[in-house]
């Protein structure tokens, strides 16, 4: 298969996955909420926040050796390919070491960090099964999943992944119901987690069996240094921004209570499964990407740069309109419980951090894939401080209703004023070799257009006066005609329009003549 054809496989096995995770994931904390005191909801959100800053250690050493490793692929080097693979492993088993290490050092001082009164429970505990959760996978064979990245070939391991969410979902739903123990739902995960990545490192091995007998050399010192030196920026890059993100939960929880997180985390599950949703989109063609980058000119790669990027804003801007129609009827229908709402205001917030941040994700991807490491890559801790100083002092001078507003507003100016439009710049001066300047203006044309389609449909929507599951369907058909016919009529001359349709088109002539 070519590139879109395995870019639109990793779309569709993505997509199934990430469905029934969304699915199975609301059934499991609506048994967690009935069953376990609300307050652990709000450490679970806690301590997966902290964990958060500790999981991107990997981030840098594996986004790195991946962008070396489309080139090996593309040029058929086996020999080169295992070497990048073989160092993979030994870097990834001293992380994992590392994150144990750093997540024991932490737990003296959890109290620290949970204003109010402790909750019933072994918190210690708890966090050590969050902790050994988090590092199980880089002592296995978590490093082989590198191969299906380099190869555009994710969909391979789509159905051991699902059995994975699966079996670890229903174990967790009849540990909950007949045992009711916090200690049991997070031991479980830890269990499936061993038993399924030895099954993929098993499977991987066989769909690359190459890879199963050692490199003859390893990578020179030179090759190791290049490594080395982009790691050093993506851990400055991703440790701050993984900081910045998870401050938001960590200072709530310091600074307000775990009341107020248990409240935001049901919000935030909702954004979080879309964003893991959409960036199936964008995750199915960074392989491609990189796979373009070595291979195709500039003005291709900016052709393809546009009709991602129109299609990701299409998604982005369709469901951050929908989300923030639906949000309150949705809750309320959910949890029959006032108490888990947020003000209307820190809604809008949320929305406009899902929508001003996700929108420019492609422009991230090219970025990662094209290999743009080390340029401005003192930006992200800026960011991090900013997003901080900003946080703290609204926390202060807002009332505590509007303290995850205030939390948000700080993650949304740092990461558009200091990381995304350099990220823009950066994308276009480095890959496409152009100005900047239109990219700028049509993004903030899009927002303000989002802005006023949102508030079209909610006013069309606060017009309903049926029952409350009546409403949230009819809510949901009119975000889906009004939003997605509007774009439509706006957007069918365009180019990136086109470019989509041919694509469909195509796929559509190619299923029909094998049929």
């Amino acid at each position: 298969m070519g590139r879109i054809e395995k870019g639109f496989m990793n779309v569709f096995t993505g997509i199934i996955g990430q469905v029934m995770l969304l699915i199975l994931n609301f059934i499991v904390r609506t048994i967690f909420i009935f069953y376990l005191d609300k307050t652990f909801l709000g450490l679970n959100s806690l301590f997966n926040s902290i964990l958060t800053v500790l999981n991107v250690a990997e981030l840098g050493i594996g986004t790195a050796i991946i962008f070396y490793m489309f080139r090996t692929v593309a040029d058929g080097n086996e020999e080169k390919t295992k070497q990048y693979l073989y160092f993979y492993k030994k870097t990834y088993r001293i992380i994992g070491t590392f994150i144990l290490i750093a997540g024991l050092i932490i737990m003296p001082f959890l109290p620290v960090l949970i204003n109010g009164e402790m909750p019933p429970i072994n918190v210690y505990l708890v966090f050590f099964l969050y902790l050994m959760n988090a590092v199980s996978s880089y002592w296995l064979f978590a490093y082989r999943l590198s191969l299906l990245t380099a190869n555009q070939d994710t969909y391979k391991m789509s159905l051991v992944l699902y059995a994975q969410i699966i079996v670890t979902s229903i174990l967790q739903l009849l540990g909950l119901v007949f045992f009711q123990s916090l200690y049991l739902f997070l031991i479980i995960p830890i269990v499936t987690l061993f038993v399924f990545s030895i099954i993929k490192g098993i499977l991987i091995g066989r769909f690359y069996p190459y890879i199963l007998i050692p490199p003859e050399s390893k990578l020179s010192n030179d090759e190791k240094k290049e490594i080395q030196k982009n790691v050093y920026a993506l851990i400055l890059y991703k440790v701050s921004t993984a900081i910045a993100d998870a401050s938001d939960t960590v200072l709530l929880s310091a600074m307000v209570g775990l009341a107020i997180v248990a409240i935001y985390s049901n919000y935030l599950l909702i954004t979080v499964s879309l964003i893991a949703f959409l960036n199936i989109f964008q995750n199915a063609f960074i392989s491609g990407i990189g796979n373009l980058n070595v291979t195709e000119t500039k003005e291709r790669k900016h052709i393809s740069f546009k009709s991602l990027d129109f299609a990701n804003f299409w998604l982005y801007s369709f469901c951050g309109i929908t989300i923030y129609v639906l949000f309150t009827p949705f809750i309320r229908l959910w949890l029959s419980n006032e108490d888990f709402l947020l003000s209307n205001i820190t809604e809008i917030i949320i929305i406009l951090c899902f929508v001003l941040v996700g929108s420019l994700g492609i422009v991230f991807a090219y970025r990662q894939a094209c290999g743009l490491f080390y340029v401005g890559r003192y930006r992200a801790p800026i960011a991090a401080l900013v997003n901080l100083v900003i946080s703290i002092l609204l926390i202060i001078f807002l009332p505590d209703y509007l303290a995850v507003a205030g939390v948000l507003l700080g993650t949304i100016i740092s990461k558009i004023f200091i990381i995304y439009l350099y990220d823009i710049w950066l994308v276009h001066k480095y890959v496409f070799e152009e100005k900047s300047k239109y990219y700028f203006i049509k993004y903030i044309i899009r927002i303000l257009f989002v802005c006023a389609l949102g508030g079209l449909v909610k006013y069309i929507c606060s017009l309903y006066n049926f029952s409350p599951f009546i409403n949230l369907i009819a809510m949901l058909g009119t975000c889906l005609i009004v939003i997605n016919g509007l774009y439509l009529l706006i957007f069918w001359r365009t180019k990136e329009f086109k470019y989509w349709k041919n694509v469909a088109l195509k796929k559509i002539f190619k299923m029909l003549k094998k049929s």
